[in-house]
């Protein structure tokens, strides 16, 4: 299927490279490298550090909890802030596993004071210093803005450079002070012990808070209020910890613990200026949360804390935990999801050519056309939209993929990933071209299953579907058969089923009833207003245009031939003054002088819609794809129709459908989900299907597995085969996350023109309960514990957890012999 002619949506993002350094723990001469190099980068105060380490440190997290293993830390690290690249002291020494061998960097690769540009990978801070000047500094303000550079006493001075940045000693690296003093007519600020707080509030900016101008850092989800990250200023530990936490945009200010008392007044006035109330409920107020770091106390930070002055109730919290942003569970609990650093975005219509697109990337607008070496100098982030839901255009993508730019075509960018936010290009160059293919759902999915040790192949089942789509323009369109009886109809017209009463040929009132492919128009206009809202014609007009205008039905007119007495449909494109009989193959005229009587206007389904069985099981298939299409389950989705995987040593497993569905909001980064399904028009689901969809699952932990049918009700016997299935995809896989859960899609859901819980309303019980309490906001996993429970008849997840952990209790108890 190509896509000519039509248009799709590139949303497009400019942000800096986001660099990640690898430091051993307690290396604190490379730890002031990464903020000399950080002060000297666009957007550097946003690059994270990953602590390093063969042993997890005994004060990694609180006692009550199990140490994490040093290696899954790290990883954990990775995932959570999804880098560009890895900068790494020695490259040979990261394995294969950890981090992409062509995004590893050394220390030297991202500045080198031996060559002509020592920055590269990123935009080297001076060019965004001249531009703040003949933006704004060059002018005379009537409130003129306090620049500092820092120059700090000996104990404080790491958590300085932390704090404040630190420029590079070399004499090659000295023009990036040069020109900030020169720029902004920064002044030398002694930093120590007593005025170290008051810097952040009072002295104006510094050379690393310089690095986010021309940024918006937006968190994703829940906004979290002010903090205080009360620390040990000599921990190599607690200062990455602060450096991280900054990274990931939380509005956080250091207190060290040792200089705490100093702070006492200041720290007080911070607290009254963040207790305010919020925007649209005047009841709640925002407070400050003070959190503890791994070197400190509970005890000590309590008294602190005691000896400050509170303007009301809640102004202040403690948080005994560092926030987990490297566990996958628990950072956005803890309000520590990567932020959305973005300098500009824009979105592109563009019009496809042969399947390929040409758009030009977004630049800062203060670098020059040429520049960086050969080596990249920002990122820009593209998501295609596509409203249709097209099969042509693949709009999730599976994060790291392999060699994922060959998805785009020999003539793609240089180098280009998958990465949580969208495909990643790195540019180099001021407003340059790219000319790429937009690959079908069914390329991105061979290059994900070849990765899993599969070869993929659509079924002819699959096929159909494909132009039961096209021919309704795209998923959505399915609404235009969305209902049993349509289908039903179509079904029984496909098998030449329909029984349709005629004039007998002796004249007279006798009619005769025949079985054939085609239906009296009226007899579709009648069904068509008994099913529309209001019992309206006009809505039965329009819906019959619709089946008509997307080629489901055709229309013509059926004649009787005067010499062997049958009758034929002819199509409104075969009528001329004489035609031929199809049974006899004798030639008449058309009857011009006995009028048509409205009864042998007759429609006819055509092409896909003309397969018998449902059209191979494709109806179901198709409402299916637009329920995880079409509402707030998703804003975006990958999907191809029935396949086949195969490999050598397995025997080959079979889905009707295979989604990557993008869940929750719109600028979601978590991985998309895997959905699986098997799909049933009226006939029962057997044991043969789910052993199928049962080693489906097995192959493929932590994937989607759906069971849809058209059928309102599942047997008692469906209904415990399923159960079966479902229970077992309950158990814990990683995180929250089950390790197979199962949905059940039935005509309540798909024949319905609303999303859950709406789809619920009015179906009496059990749907009714469910369609009070339950919200689309609560995600994939509680919607299949929601269909498991109403359409199985079976626990809730929670019961069934509570069920287990007692049985374990009492295993426990139970005397061993």
């Amino acid at each position: 299927m190509a896509i000519k002619d039509k248009k799709i949506t590139i949303d497009k993002k400019l942000r800096p490279i986001r660099l990640a350094f690898l430091v051993k723990k307690d290396d604190k001469r490379t730890l002031r490298e990464v903020f000399r190099i950080n002060t000297c980068l666009w957007g550097g105060i946003y690059n994270p550090i990953i602590p390093f380490f063969k042993k997890t440190p005994s004060n990694w997290e609180d006692r009550r909890f199990r140490h994490p293993p040093a290696s899954s830390i790290v990883k954990g690290y990775l995932d959570s802030f999804d880098p560009d690249y890895l900068v790494v002291k020695d490259k040979q020494k990261i394995s294969d596993s950890l981090f992409d061998k062509e995004r590893l960097l050394s220390f030297d690769d991202v500045m080198n004071i031996k060559d002509e540009e020592p920055i590269s990978f990123g935009v080297d801070i001076t060019d965004l210093y001249w531009h703040l000047y003949d933006k704004d500094f060059k002018f005379e303000r009537r409130h003129p803005i306090k620049v500092f550079y820092p120059k700090a006493s000996r104990e404080i001075s790491l958590l300085s450079a932390c704090s404040f940045g630190d420029f590079p000693d070399e004499k090659e690296m000295s023009y990036v002070k040069k020109n900030y003093s020169h720029c902004f007519n920064a002044k030398e600020l002694a930093i120590g012990q007593s005025n170290f707080l008051e810097c952040f509030l009072n002295e104006g900016v510094s050379p690393l808070r310089i690095t986010r101008a021309e940024l918006k850092a937006s968190p994703r989800g829940w906004r979290a209020d002010a903090s205080i990250f009360f620390m040990d200023a000599t921990s190599w530990l607690d200062i990455v910890d602060y450096w991280n936490l900054r990274a990931v945009g939380r509005n956080v200010l250091p207190l060290p613990k040792q200089y705490s008392d100093n702070y006492t007044d200041l720290v007080n006035k911070i607290i009254k200026h963040n207790y305010v109330p919020y925007r649209h409920n005047k009841d709640m107020m925002h407070h400050t949360t003070f959190i503890r770091s791994r070197s400190s106390t509970m005890d000590e930070m309590q008294s602190f804390t005691k000896k400050l002055t509170s303007p009301g109730d809640g102004a202040y919290s403690l948080q005994h935990w560092y926030p987990r942003m490297w566990d996958e569970w628990a950072k956005d609990k803890d309000h520590v999801e990567l932020c959305s650093v973005v300098a500009r975005e824009e979105s592109e219509e563009i019009l496809l050519d042969d399947d390929y697109a040409r758009f030009k990337d977004i630049s800062p607008n203060f670098v020059d056309r040429y520049g960086g070496g050969g080596k990249p100098r920002w990122m820009n982030t593209l998501k295609l939209k596509d409203f249709y839901k097209r099969y042509d255009c693949p709009t999730v993508l599976p994060r790291n993929l392999k060699d994922a730019y060959r998805l785009f075509g020999a003539h793609s960018f240089p180098k280009d990933w998958v990465s949580s936010e969208g495909i990643n290009i790195p540019c180099e160059h001021y407003e340059w071209s790219h000319f790429f293919e937009i690959p079908s759902s069914l390329k991105v999915f061979e290059a994900w299953f070849k990765e899993q040790g599969y070869d993929v192949e659509l079924s002819g089942a699959g096929r159909i579907l494909l132009k039961i789509i096209d021919s309704v323009g795209g998923i959505h369109g399915a609404r235009t058969f969305q209902n049993e009886e349509i289908i039903k109809l179509l079904n029984d017209m496909s098998h030449a089923a329909v029984e349709t009463e005629i004039d007998d040929s002796s004249g007279g009132d006798i009619k005769s009833r025949v079985r054939a492919k085609t239906v009296p128009v009226k007899k579709w206009q009648d069904l068509l207003q008994r099913i529309s809202l209001g019992n309206s014609p006009e809505i039965a007009e329009r819906h019959l245009r619709n089946l008509l205008k997307d080629k489901v039905l055709k229309g013509g007119v059926t004649l009787q031939c005067p010499e062997c007495a049958q009758r034929t449909w002819y199509a409104l494109d075969d009528l001329s003054d004489r035609v031929t009989c199809e049974r006899c193959l004798e030639k008449f005229d058309f009857p011009i002088v006995k009028p048509i009587s409205e009864a042998n206007w007759h429609l006819r389904t055509i092409g896909p819609f003309s397969v018998e069985n449902y059209a191979q099981g494709g109806y179901c298939v198709a409402l299916s794809l637009k329920f995880f299409g079409g509402h707030g389950l998703s804003n975006e989705m990958t999907w191809i129709p029935s396949f086949t995987l195969k490999t050598k040593e397995e025997k080959p497993l079979e889905s009707d459908f295979g989604i990557f569905l993008s869940e929750g909001r719109l600028d979601e980064i978590k991985a998309p989900l895997v959905i699986f399904g098997e799909c049933k028009s009226f006939n029962e689901f057997t044991h043969a299907d789910l052993s199928r969809m049962g080693r489906l699952a097995g192959k493929f932990p932590g994937a989607v597995i759906v069971f849809c049918t058209l059928r309102k009700t599942l047997t008692d016997r469906e209904k415990k085969i399923i159960a079966k299935l479902a229970r077992r995809g309950r158990k814990h896989l990683k995180a929250e996350q089950w390790v197979n859960p199962v949905l059940i899609l039935t005509g309540i859901e798909l024949f319905d023109d609303f999303e859950p819980p709406s789809c619920w309303k009015d179906k009496g019980a059990p749907y009714q309960a469910f369609a009070n309490n339950w919200h689309i906001r609560n995600g994939i996993q509680n919607l299949c514990d929601a269909t498991q429970q109403m359409h199985l008849g079976i626990e809730s997840y929670w019961t069934w957890y509570e069920q287990k952990r007692q049985k374990r209790i009492a295993r426990k108890k139970k005397p061993k012999k």
